[in-house]
């Protein structure tokens, strides 16, 4: 019988925690440069340096998340996922996507001003 956890969440999945703790690493922190990008960027709204680094984290956001999403289901998933677990990565992935798309939106939106 499944736990709840594996009810929810799938099968456990093998693949190594470091590949894991790095991506949510990286993560927080582009994250954070983003949000000290913008507190400097936002006020000012003139072209200066901190403009050209807004559009190097627009850019980041824009383009690594779906890299991300490839190397997930293409090298992690087939090398380490279980079998009966890709309904689970689609879920998750399609979440993330939406979550991804929406931060994509709003620097977009800034971006263009």
């Amino acid at each position: 019988m499944e736990s709840g956890k594996q009810a929810v969440y799938g099968p456990v999945c093998a693949i190594p925690s470091w590949i894991l703790y790095a991506a949510v690493s990286c993560a927080f922190l582009g994250a954070v440069v983003t949000i000290v990008v913008l507190y400097h960027y936002l006020p000012l709204c003139k072209p200066d340096h901190w403009q050209r680094r807004f559009y190097v984290c627009w850019c980041a956001w824009v383009l690594l998340p779906p890299l991300w999403f490839a190397f997930e289901y293409f090298v992690l998933f087939k090398t380490f996922g279980p079998d009966d677990g890709f309904e689970s990565l689609k879920h998750g992935q399609q979440l993330a996507a939406q979550v991804w798309l929406g931060i994509a939106a709003v620097l977009t939106v800034i971006a263009s001003k």
